[in-house]
């Protein structure tokens, strides 16, 4: 017994001998990993005054004085936004007794905005060694304008100053209308947060997003959980299908996380379309017209985007098609889907494994069942008011008939009656 007590306090004066040895580092943990190989285990460099500031769309300026023994043969600014993939690394030059680095946020050093953006410098000595500074946080926020703000969890609506607070109302509704339709169609779970930020104009929006949108008139950057909607009078698209569209993208997103970008385009893109509040009309004009000219896609074709040049289409086969998986197969089999796509299934592997049937055999089912009947039906409408038109014509006519055969009637009767009193 007194042997495995000596041993056990060797081994515990050992460990505290060297603890004592250990140094703790300077630099803190990061929310995301590092992946830089000029990294020391301790940093002497430190950054004295650092300093960010931008005009939002435009420039960013950087510049810190930085602070060791060693003398330095260059630097760089690191720069990530939160929950991005991967650095965005911009060269730093002397300036005095400073280090500057001005760059246009836009392409590859694009910057989502309203997310907080870390960076840490990372300096190469004149001996050949380096290490990188703790890192450092500043707001990348679109500072063009003043923003107020509604919440009612787990939607958050911003919109600027001077714009009617009514509409910023309006999308709320229509965001958690949205979500209570996606909890009906596929099982939707309740998203964490989503920030819908209203703009006048489309103009001010490409500012954000530094081209038109895909879509017009709206965008979402789902990982951030960011909705991006104008609002202005000049809206192209209605409030309300914009809102539910661009709101089951983040819902989609943050119910599957990373996996997300596993679904198939037409599945991500069906069911965004599905909690719209309508289906739109011109998808089903383009439909129709696609099925009586043989110019439809098949679905598998829409596995991955099609051509820009074609989207119009694609998209009314993706809200199409979908809409036909649920309203045959239920929400339940749909939310199946969704996870199923998640694990990393194959488009067409993915579809036969819920449904027991191959993605040509439904899509031949979807063309039967919905679209050969739409295009019939849509071929036979006829406008409202030429609908009354072609009644009140008809009715007209038949009122003539009879009119006239009344007139004959008693002109006849007038004619033999005259006859009858000249007759002897």
């Amino acid at each position: 017994m007194l042997s495995r007590m000596a041993r056990f306090g060797w081994v515990l004066l050992f460990l505290v001998l060297m603890g004592g040895k250990v140094r703790p580092a300077r630099r803190p943990a990061l929310a995301f990993p590092m992946e830089s190989t000029l990294v020391e285990a301790v940093s002497d460099l430190t950054p004295v005054q650092p300093q960010v500031t931008y005009r939002f769309g435009e420039n960013v300026h950087i510049e810190s004085r930085l602070q060791t023994d060693r003398p330095i043969r260059s630097v760089q600014v690191l720069l990530r936004p939160e929950k991005a993939v991967s650095n965005l690394v911009i060269a730093m030059q002397p300036a005095g007794d400073r280090w500057v680095a001005d760059f246009v946020p836009r392409e590859e050093h694009y910057m989502p905005p309203f997310v907080t953006v870390f960076y840490w410098f990372q300096v190469k000595y004149q001996d050949g060694t380096g290490e990188e500074s703790a890192s450092f946080t500043f707001q990348y926020e679109d500072n063009r304008f003043r923003w107020e703000q509604l919440t009612r969890p787990p939607f958050q609506v911003h919109w600027p100053q001077g714009m009617d607070a009514e509409i910023a109302y309006q999308v709320l509704q229509f965001a958690q209308s949205s979500l209570e339709r996606m909890r009906i169609q596929w099982l939707a779970p309740k998203p964490q947060r989503v920030r819908l930020f209203l703009y006048p104009t489309e103009e001010d929006l490409e500012a954000v997003l530094f081209g038109p949108p895909e879509w017009a008139g709206s965008y979402a950057l789902p990982r951030w959980g960011l909705v991006f909607l104008v609002a202005g009078e000049d809206r192209p698209v209605a409030l309300d299908v914009a809102t539910a569209h661009e709101v089951a993208h983040v819902v989609m997103f943050q119910a599957l996380g990373g996996d997300a970008d596993r679904l198939p385009w037409w599945l991500n893109e069906g069911l965004a379309s599905l909690a719209e509040p309508v289906f739109r009309e011109r998808y089903q004009q383009v439909l129709s017209r696609a099925w009586e000219d043989g110019t439809l896609y098949p679905m598998s074709a829409l596995c991955a985007a099609p051509l820009e040049r074609e989207m119009i289409l694609a998209y009314a086969q993706a809200a199409s098609f979908t809409n036909f998986l649920y309203l045959r197969f239920g929400a339940r089999p749909l939310h199946t889907l969704l996870l199923t796509y998640a694990g990393g299934v194959g488009c067409e592997q993915g579809i036969r494994q819920v449904y027991g049937q191959s993605l040509a055999e439904l899509d031949a089912r979807w063309r039967q069942e919905e679209l050969a009947y739409s295009a019939t039906a849509l071929r036979s409408q006829i406008p409202p008011v030429a609908l009354w038109l072609a009644a009140l014509g008809a009715a007209s006519a038949s009122l003539g008939a009879v009119f006239f055969w009344i007139r004959r009637f008693e002109s006849d009767s007038a004619g033999t009656l005259d006859e009858a009193r000249k007759a002897p």
